[in-house]
């Protein structure tokens, strides 16, 4: 229940700035041929509702309830997509509008500034330990780069979008340091969590670029030889 409540705040909180910020969203319909333009005019948690602008161009047939829509958009310089239902049309104050759902979940996908270097499967794959106002678990780590990671831990785990982790690789030597928690997508009984580092001393640095060099040499030698 508790990763239930972080993820609808975390969702809302997103819906709100794409409401504060009026950011241009791309919205597909169910069945249809085209995309459209639409923003997020009001965001209303109980009772439950979230109202988008009227679309652009006005569709030759107006979608019905019950329809799905595809939305995305970018916020931060990232990608921002979710799904949500059609409830109704309606009217507010400045005009038509469409009534949907509020969304189970929202990918934020982070533009990256620095390569990422995956991170092979395996008994011997590197794993990151996470903290959260004490609750701790693990992580498999997915990519890795100079200014943030990739993982995959279990739903449960407390990683609200926005919060700060105490983290710290496998390693016995390794020192613990700070991420961000920049995207969280649910995927059955585990969530992908994208972090950016945060506060990294030189030497932390220094750490992390060594260890991106081992997980890069890994990788080259695990490549198959052609003939």
């Amino acid at each position: 229940m508790d990763a239930e409540r972080h993820q609808r705040a975390s969702t809302l909180a997103l819906l709100n700035r794409l409401r504060l910020h009026r950011v241009p969203l791309t919205v597909q319909i169910e069945n249809a041929l085209r995309g459209y333009s639409t923003s997020v005019v009001a965001v209303d948690p109980d009772p439950e509702a979230l109202h988008l602008d009227a679309l652009y161009p006005p569709p030759a047939l107006a979608p019905q309830p019950g329809a799905r829509l595809r939305l995305r958009g970018r916020l931060d310089g990232g990608l921002l997509r979710f799904e949500t239902e059609l409830d109704a049309l309606a009217i507010n104050d400045d005009g038509p509008i469409l009534r949907a759902r509020i969304p189970d979940h929202i990918e934020l996908l982070e533009q990256r500034a620095a390569r990422r270097q995956p991170i092979g499967t395996g008994p011997d794959a590197p794993t990151l330990a996470l903290e959260h106002s004490g609750n701790r678990s693990i992580a498999q780590l997915l990519d890795l780069s100079v200014l943030g990671a990739s993982a995959l831990a279990p739903i449960e785990a407390a990683a609200p979008l926005g919060s700060q982790l105490r983290c710290r690789f496998d390693s016995p030597s390794a020192q613990p340091f700070t991420a961000e928690v920049r995207s969280r997508t649910p995927r059955g009984r585990w969530q992908r969590l994208g972090l950016r580092f945060a506060r990294l001393r030189r030497e932390e640095e220094d750490r992390l670029v060594a260890t991106l060099l081992r997980l890069e040499r890994r990788a080259i030698r695990r490549m198959p030889l052609h003939a």
